[in-house]
């Protein structure tokens, strides 16, 4: 009975040895943590040349892993190409400027990183941005003739942590022949 406790302790060590290389030479990549202008499906952006960034990172923690070429390709809502980078040999993967035709104002694009590794392996990674008005000038016709909301700079709310500074105004009446007096008090 002990040798096959043995010679099974044997097959299971060796089980788990020969497990353990299939499951590293398995391993793939992936590319995660897509951004424009450094923020994950950003809404809004009013950059007219946003930036784009991604990391590659493998599923097993292996060392040594890559990129060498990267591909960016930005489609509009109609799935028409607004920007291919084409192949660019290169590792860089942050802070990659847009060069395609002029972004419309308050629309969604798609895009799409293709990055290959130094052994070639080819992987893709999607996500989208939306733009805002592109125009911060207030007269501009984008704005549609919209107008600020609130009133003005004497009716702005006061936020306590950024300004410790408070402006108390008061009012005292006592009518003629009173014995009788209160003192109502507000904050904001």
């Amino acid at each position: 009975m002990s040798e096959f406790k043995a010679s099974w302790r044997k097959a299971w060590f060796v089980a788990v040895i020969v497990f353990g290389a299939v499951v590293q030479t398995n391993a793939a990549a992936v590319i995660k943590n897509l951004q424009v202008e450094y923020r994950s499906t950003p809404l809004g952006i009013d950059v007219s040349e946003p930036r784009f960034s991604w990391q590659m990172a493998t599923t097993a923690g292996e060392r040594g892993y890559s990129q060498a070429a990267h591909r960016i390709e930005v489609k509009d809502p109609k799935g028409e190409v607004s920007w291919d980078s084409k192949r660019i040999e290169e590792s860089r993967s942050v802070g990659i400027k847009y060069a395609g035709s002029r972004l419309r104002a308050a629309t969604r694009y798609s895009w799409t990183v293709t990055v290959w590794s130094q052994t070639g392996e080819k992987l893709t990674a999607s996500s989208w941005f939306e733009t805002g008005l592109m125009d911060p000038k207030l007269d501009s016709s984008v704005w549609g003739g919209a107008k600020w909301i609130g009133g003005t700079s004497d009716d702005l709310v006061l936020y306590a942590p950024y300004l410790a500074i408070f402006d108390v105004k008061y009012a005292l009446s006592i009518a003629p022949g009173s014995t009788h007096a209160s003192f109502v008090y507000g904050a904001n």
